[in-house]
């Protein structure tokens, strides 16, 4: 896929990592073999990563400049305590009408993904998340489990589901509508902000749990995000 023309964008979407050379360049090739009719862009967050990544993505920015907008810190933002790293750095840099996360060592499966998501937001104004389920890797890529999510919320929700959290999903596999994320400044002040967000959608709509997406790759391992979380939470609670 070379890099396409953007005259009016529909869709845009981030990636955060730090230290995950080994991992990257999946996950930036599953983004890169989707198959749209309406041109999109990827908004890599480097964290202050200190192996290689950050010439892996300079080397896709330069592979692909329209496409690939990286975000370098020069300090580690998650050790700093700050948990809503996307809404605090890469929000405001969104131009599109669509949203999608996706951590830098999972990767989507889908080729069909983003254009299966944004038709049915399209049709469906009621809604504003669109989710799919996804499967359990490790290190090496193995699948661990099939299916992550348990039967019991591989389902639309309400938004009244949404708000009080008896529905959840992985942000892995959303796709949700751009809101006033300002309306929220409470938003980093929170442990868990994907539940957080959850609800907060939950106020502006439903959410539509697509069976007819194949389920992206979620991966578990010593170096991930939430397992350096727990850890942290462990160490507090010693």
């Amino acid at each position: 896929m070379g890099a396409p023309i953007i005259t009016s964008l529909r869709l845009a979407f981030a990636v955060w990592l730090t230290t995950i050379a080994s991992y990257i360049e999946e996950t930036i090739n599953g983004f890169l073999q989707q198959k749209t009719t309406f041109p999109f862009e990827i908004l890599i967050h480097d964290d202050a990563s200190t192996d290689n990544t950050a010439e892996i993505i300079r080397a896709y920015q330069t592979r692909y400049p329209k496409l690939v907008k990286p975000i370098f810190q020069t300090e580690n933002q998650f050790s700093k305590g700050k948990r809503m790293i996307n809404s605090e750095f890469n929000y405001s840099q969104y131009l599109g009408q669509y949203i999608c996360v996706c951590d830098g060592d999972d990767y989507w499966v889908d080729p069909h993904k983003l254009q299966t998501q944004a038709d049915y937001l399209d049709a469906n104004k009621n809604v504003v998340l669109s989710t799919h389920d996804v499967s359990m890797i490790d290190e090496h890529g193995t699948i661990i489990k099939e299916s992550h999510l348990p039967i019991a919320v591989q389902r639309d929700a309400t938004p009244e589901e949404l708000i009080i959290g008896k529905v959840w999903s992985v942000p892995l596999s959303w796709m949700f509508r751009k809101q006033p994320i300002e309306e929220i400044p409470e938003r980093n002040m929170v442990l868990n902000g994907d539940a957080f967000f959850l609800s907060y959608l939950g106020q502006k709509g439903s959410s539509h749990h697509h069976n007819d997406i194949k389920p992206s790759a979620y991966r578990r391992h010593k170096g991930g995000v939430w397992s350096t979380l727990q850890k942290k939470i462990n160490e507090k609670i010693k």
